[in-house]
């Protein structure tokens, strides 16, 4: 009999009972598809995967405000707790330790990965959001771990993912990475250092068995970052605020915003060094195109038109470029391709 899969009208169900609140009924419809047939995995990726998806696509539409995304993503932790239940049989390989970098809290994705390698018999630790390296080191020194895997939603988090690849190989245990913020490719992940990137949980099964055949030659250290893009990124807070008080006198109009309006601009002002810096840090500029693609699809909906943010990656280059040269032709060059897209 061929097993049932998650269907679209599945996720808009699970959807409205999860942005009311009733946890018990998501978890109830969550079980469901497991008994009616469909597979862990397709449970996990195209039930809560798409759900979680779905959500932050209608925040992003301003349809939803992050209170219904908050909340879906309570009901969905939920049901993921459920799946796990579910799973009576003995892990037989592992164990693998699964965590998030440093400074990364959005912890669904890396949960779902953990109870996916559980649901192919591995034995899973999952250390949860943004977790120091230096407690990850301390742990991998107390227990024995097969691998460590890392969930980077965002590249803001390059760093971190650097302090846990050597934090895990100063005891000679290889880092699988992954996530949104590691792009389609295993491009950032190589220039962070990281073993192999996986972009599912078959090529993540496919490496850890690889690497029980032949265990991969490890590096001394971490990945060697530019200090420059380091420095950019420290010094985010301070080249915001500069770009601030240049926009303020490019844009009179600034002077009519209350004053949600100016910590978010000034917030976005900080976000575009960060991702300029993070950009640096793997030598790709579609780290921060893709930021900036995100952000326009984000303030289109709120009425704020294209040439705002042409205007704040103007008003960044200068004090950008004083600390990394590079970085500020990559803002002029952002500039220009914002500055073609729709108002």
């Amino acid at each position: 009999m061929t097993a049932a899969r998650v269907r679209p009208r599945d996720v808009e169900s699970y959807l409205d009972v999860a942005a009311a609140g009733n946890g018990r009924t998501g978890v109830r419809m969550t079980l469901d598809l497991l008994d009616r047939g469909s597979t862990f995995d397709d449970v996990i990726v195209n039930l809560l995967g798409a759900a979680q998806h779905e959500a932050g696509q209608r925040w992003m539409r301003s349809s939803w405000s992050v209170v219904e995304e908050h909340v879906v993503s309570g009901v969905t932790q939920k049901a993921l707790d459920a799946l796990s239940g579910t799973l009576d049989e003995e892990p037989t390989t592992g164990p693998v330790v699964v965590t998030c970098a440093e400074g990364d809290w959005h912890s669904l994705a890396g949960q779902m990965f953990a109870e996916q390698l559980r649901g192919r018999g591995v034995a899973v630790v999952f250390l949860g959001a943004s977790t120091p390296a230096r407690q990850v080191e301390e742990f991998l020194s107390r227990h024995r771990a097969e691998a460590l895997a890392i969930s980077c939603n965002l590249p803001l988090f390059f760093g971190g993912v650097v302090s846990l690849v050597a934090a895990a190989h100063a005891h000679g245990i290889p880092v699988l990475a992954g996530g949104r913020g590691l792009g389609a490719g295993p491009l950032r992940s190589n220039r962070l250092g990281v073993d192999a990137w996986a972009d599912g949980i078959d090529a993540a099964i496919d490496v850890l068995n690889s690497w029980r055949r032949d265990p991969p030659a490890l590096s001394k250290g971490g990945a060697l970052l530019d200090p420059r893009a380091i420095e950019l990124n420290s010094l985010a807070p301070e080249l915001g605020e500069r770009a601030f008080e240049s926009l303020e006198l490019r844009m009179p109009a600034l002077s009519a915003y209350n004053d949600a309006q100016r910590a978010r601009t000034l917030e976005d002002l900080v976000s575009m060094v960060r991702f300029t810096a993070a950009a640096r840090m793997v030598d790709e500029p579609a780290v921060l195109s893709e930021f900036l693609t995100w952000l326009l699809d984000v303030l289109r909906p709120r009425g704020v038109p294209s040439h705002a943010v042409v205007a704040g990656l103007v008003a960044l280059e200068p004090a950008v470029s004083k600390v990394d040269p590079a970085a500020g032709r990559l803002v002029l060059a952002a500039a220009h391709a914002a500055a073609q897209s729709p108002t």
